[in-house]
């Protein structure tokens, strides 16, 4: 049916159920004998002994089962820190060190890396995925020096953009460099954006907008899951969060299908659908998730404005810009200084799913000014970019005629 199913997988703790795994024969079994060792004290449950073959191959194998057996496409591996850390959540004499007098779990490290081998040398098409949460270096790619994982969760990006957005939109431009600082560290791992319930404090989008009634806030999760979309990184979004509904128990579900009936949410369905469609169908938006040349700020000093705007671009050079407007003020006659010539040609207003969208733009394109400018040897391209939302270009190039040539 075309879905694809990533399992949530907890290899880095178990609980201490007298049905379970702890003290399996009266004795550690699965876990150190060892408390320092095979016991998370914040959380209650047991570490597994990843230095025993056993567990090894019990892990692995548990692994494999979902993916051979089940079919399962990905597998989000949780609390991956702690299981990298022997020190992990405890205080000075709650943890013993490795042979080498750190703090690195040596046998948890060699665990990762061979269940990241074996599960994608028996299925190319898994992917894994680590929600790691401290700065440990080569989480990502295949070479021998990392844990071999597919992605990393971007928590750091969540939990600046969650700072950002739940701001009331007149102060925003004092949190500005939350949307930007991320790029520093972007092309260290192979990212994805997760925008989940986890890494938004327990809360949605739509929560943490700071609008004052529906229609303001629910601009503010277009004008945000645009730019979640059109950042470099794979994407992961909760339920709920897709619609600006939240979405956390059975009560909150059956209630979301009975605001699915409002205009104002039947907008966000369509909203969300373009979306998808033009992820899918511009190659811009995923080509280059994880290189440099995939990505280029346009604007990103404009923090009074609270504007952002940035290239997208794919590895046959198609480009689009996007312009994120985060604050109720419309900013008319914009002005963009882009790197080259050419037409721009809409993809998305995503002022026009709203109530009372603005529909500012009669004309399907804006094309540069021919004048170069005295910044660094760009173009000047004048722009309309509604309140709270975000504005989706692309790029057309066009020949231009030389004095000698004659008009058609």
């Amino acid at each position: 049916n075309k879905i694809g199913v990533i399992l949530d997988w907890v290899p880095a703790h178990f609980p201490k159920d007298a049905h379970g795994l702890a003290n399996f024969d009266g004795t550690a079994v699965y876990e150190h004998a060892d408390p320092r060792q095979g016991e998370h004290p914040d959380w209650g449950t047991k570490i597994y002994n990843y230095g025993r073959p056993e567990v090894k191959n019990f892990l692995i194998a548990n692994a494999l089962y979902w993916v051979e057996e089940c079919h399962v496409d990905g597998l989000r591996v949780d609390a991956v820190a702690s299981m990298l850390y022997l020190d992990y959540g405890k205080r000075p004499g709650e943890w013993t060190p490795n042979m080498y007098g750190g703090n690195e779990n040596l046998d948890a490290i060699e665990f990762i890396k061979q269940m990241n081998a074996y599960i994608h040398s028996k299925n190319r098409n898994i992917i894994s995925i680590a929600d790691e949460t401290s700065r440990w270096p080569g989480v990502t790619d295949t070479d021998n020096e990392t844990l071999g994982f597919d992605y990393k969760l971007n928590d750091g990006l969540a939990e600046e953009f969650r700072e950002f957005i739940k701001q009331d939109p007149l102060f925003r431009k004092g949190v500005y460099n939350k949307l930007t600082y991320e790029m520093f560290y972007h092309y260290k791992e192979r990212f994805m954006t997760s925008v989940s319930y986890d890494a938004l404090d327990g809360s949605s989008i739509y929560e943490l907008a700071a609008g004052n009634n529906k229609n303001s806030r629910l601009a503010d999760v277009r004008a945000a899951l645009g730019y979640i979309y059109t950042y470099p990184g794979a994407k992961c979004i909760s339920l709920g969060n897709d619609t600006g509904i939240l979405m956390t128990g059975e009560e909150s579900v059956k209630e979301a299908w009975n605001r699915f009936q409002e205009n104002e949410h039947k907008d966000m369905l369509i909203y969300i659908s373009q979306l998808n469609r033009m992820y899918r169908s511009e190659k811009a938006l995923y080509e280059l998730d994880d290189k440099e040349e995939g990505f280029n700020w346009i604007d990103n000093y404009n923090a009074a404005e609270t504007v952002l705007a940035y290239e997208r671009i794919s590895k046959d050079n198609e480009k689009l810009l996007i312009a994120v407007n985060f604050t109720p003020v419309t900013r008319e006659k914009y002005i963009l200084h882009v790197p080259v010539m050419g037409r721009y040609r809409i993809l998305l207003d995503s002022s026009r799913f709203g109530d009372g969208g603005e529909n500012m733009h009669d004309s399907k394109e804006v094309i540069c000014s021919s004048i170069e400018t005295d910044v660094n040897d760009k173009y000047e391209l004048s722009i309309s970019i509604p309140s709270s939302s975000i504005v989706v270009y692309k790029y057309e190039a066009y020949r231009v005629r030389k004095n000698n040539e004659r008009k058609n």
